[in-house]
């Protein structure tokens, strides 16, 4: 956005002396040639020269006049931010055309000179074609070619209606407020803003930057541009690119056109036209050769550069920095967000919202390593899962033993249901400090042919964004082993797998695969697998703790046998859990403590749920506590 800035009353005189002069002297001149009494009306409208008398002795000075005011003009260009900001980015053969702008916003900025030129154009006010050949009488220096050129700079417009020398000619409001020192109004291009390039050496014209990521190309582009700053804008509608070379203009300033996925048309044209600015085009991937203006590009593929550890700790803390692998683009983000978010790991999580929030759940993390039991094998290998996200940039960055282009972790929980493995899930991404988000697999599939692989990219993508773990509970539902193809179904189906391989080989976050059984994925998956954890059922000595775990302290429990419960039902984490909180509701509903007949009770129960067959004799001595009506 253009700087405001206090408009100077020698530009106001500048201005209005040349317009002036050269309206004064194509009146004068018209009347010389013109029947006795016709243009009356103008001599009438020049401040100083009503009678006729004293008409004819100015007529031999307007050259003088227009002479004296062109010279001010030069001054003016030294002086003036605005007309010297125009006058440097055209160039010298762009004078001319500076000071057919200066007539136009002269005539813009007053009223009697618009009366006078709209006396002498004949089109109720406006300017055209001809009145800009009378006030220059035919100067062809000046109107040549003057008038495209400023078009071309967005800084006139020009209606070709009717014939050619029947043309309009409107200033740009835009170009009238940088004059008066008002903050140019450019509604269709919201978001833009200026970049400083002062400190580079850059000096390519028209540079297309593909790849990485949109800070790293915005950093690239500040080195390589021929340009002292750059005016920032996302990809213009078809009436804004008109706006955005304006202001880039008035700023004195390179254009970098940050696109979605194509360069419009109408953004093809402009950078034919625009020859004037340096322009760079930047974009997530190749462009077509299509879609290359018909100038001279130098291209080049942009890899993505990481912010230094330092930064992020300086803006999230030094444990928030550690492993997290966030481009520099969100850290602007981030950095932007602040002080109104306050804390900056609340503007980490809004990096997730959007595509997450629709396709996922979100959990933040609350278990700790204390609620989950693990022989001390499973619990280093999870902890190593901390290890490897920690200490990633370092080993796989700085000391160069990346095995591929992925710097991503995935994990496989693989175990019967109620083992820990959600749970697990939930720790590391607490102990990480990031958020948790459980894909929702029924709201990502979708029976359209490719819509799923959207959904996928669109889960994959965000989570990247926003640096959190994600989390495929039941994995095997979408990471499933490939089968012969025998329809069109089966067809897609493997697509769909086939596209996962590639692209969570390309995941530069933390994602976790839960399934029951690890001979359901398929094994093209289990070679990208980093970590691979085996969930079984717990042993006694784990049981055990998992039962006392179940029961806190602050509970009120009676006199319950946790070593029969341990030694007698092997079962999951997940069932102790239910059955602990079964027994604590029975409790409760009877105002009395936990007792084992609660816990008996809650056994039941959760075996029949499981559609175990229950034997009552598996009960041993507690057997009697349990009667027909429990059930």
């Amino acid at each position: 956005m253009i700087r405001r800035r206090q408009v100077s009353p020698t530009t106001n005189a500048t201005l209005g002396a040349l317009a002036d002069a050269l309206l004064r002297r194509a009146v004068l001149r018209r009347r010389r040639h013109a029947p006795e009494g016709t243009i009356d009306e103008l001599v009438a409208l020049l401040p100083g020269y009503r009678d006729r008398s004293v008409a004819k002795q100015v007529i031999k000075d307007t050259d003088d006049d227009v002479a004296r005011a062109r010279a001010a003009l030069d001054g003016l260009l030294t002086n003036d931010a605005t007309f010297g900001a125009i006058h440097r980015m055209l160039g010298d053969n762009g004078r001319p055309a500076i000071e057919m702008l200066a007539v136009l916003v002269g005539m813009d900025i007053d009223p009697h000179r618009r009366r006078l030129a709209g006396v002498l154009s004949d089109r109720n006010g406006a300017i055209t074609r001809r009145l800009i050949d009378e006030l220059f009488d035919g100067e062809q220096h000046v109107t040549s070619g003057s008038e495209v050129l400023l078009a071309d700079a967005a800084l006139i417009h020009i209606e070709r209606i009717g014939s050619r020398s029947d043309h309009q000619i409107w200033v740009a409001p835009a170009v009238v407020d940088a004059v008066l020192g008002l903050e140019p109004a450019e509604p269709n291009l919201p978001g833009h803003r200026l970049v400083d390039c002062s400190d580079s050496s850059g000096a390519i014209r028209n540079l297309v930057l593909a790849g990485g990521d949109r800070g790293t190309r915005r950093e690239q582009a500040r080195s390589l541009a021929s340009a002292s700053r750059l005016l920032v804008v996302s990809t213009p509608s078809e009436d804004a690119w008109a706006a955005a070379v304006r202001l880039a203009t008035l700023n004195e300033a390179g254009l970098l056109v940050e696109l979605g996925d194509t360069l419009p048309s109408a953004g093809r044209r402009w950078v034919e036209r625009a020859r004037h600015l340096a322009w760079v085009i930047s974009t997530d991937h190749d462009l077509p050769l299509a879609d290359l203006p018909n100038v001279d590009w130098t291209e080049r593929r942009v890899e993505t550069e990481w912010p230094s550890v330092r930064r992020i700790a300086d803006l999230l803390g030094p444990e928030a920095a550690e492993g997290r692998r966030i481009t520099s683009d969100q850290l602007d983000l981030v950095e932007r967000s602040l002080p109104g978010m306050q804390d900056p790991r609340n503007a980490l999580r809004r990096l997730a919202s959007g595509e997450l929030d629709r396709l996922s759940i979100r959990i933040t993390p609350r278990r700790t390593w204390g609620d989950l039991v693990l022989d001390p094998e499973q619990n280093d290998q999870l902890r190593d899962v901390v290890r490897r996200f920690r200490h990633r940039n370092l080993v796989l960055g700085d000391w160069g033993l990346a095995p591929g282009d992925s710097v991503g972790i995935t994990v496989l929980l693989a175990g019967p249901p109620g083992t820990g493995k959600t749970m697990a899930s939930e720790i590391v991404a607490g102990e990480l400090g990031l958020d948790l988000f459980k894909v929702n697999v029924a709201a990502m599939v979708s029976k359209y042919v490719g819509e799923t692989e959207k959904n996928l990219e669109a889960i994959f993508d965000a989570a990247e964004a926003a640096d959190v773990v994600l989390l495929f509970d039941e994995a095997d539902s979408i990471f499933g082993k490939r089968g012969e193809v025998s329809d069109a179904n089966d067809r897609y189906a493997n697509l769909e797998t086939s596209y996962l391989l590639q692209r969570i080989e390309r995941f530069t976050g933390v994602a976790m695969l839960t399934t029951n059984l690890a001979s359901n994925i398929d094994p093209a998956f289990l070679r990208r697998i980093d970590v691979s954890i085996n969930f079984p059922l717990p042993e006694e000595a784990e049981r055990r703790r998992i039962w006392k775990a179940s029961l806190p302290s602050s509970a009120p429990v009676g006199d319950v046998d946790l070593e029969f419960l341990a030694k007698t039902f092997r079962i999951a984490g997940g069932a102790i859990k239910n059955i602990a909180l079964t027994a604590a509701f029975l409790a409760a509903s009877e105002s009395r403590p936990i007792s084992m007949r609660h816990l008996m009770i809650g056994t039941r129960r959760e075996s029949a749920k499981m559609g175990r067959l229950v034997d009552i004799g598996q009960f041993g001595p507690y057997a009697q506590l349990l009667n027909d009506n429990d059930d």
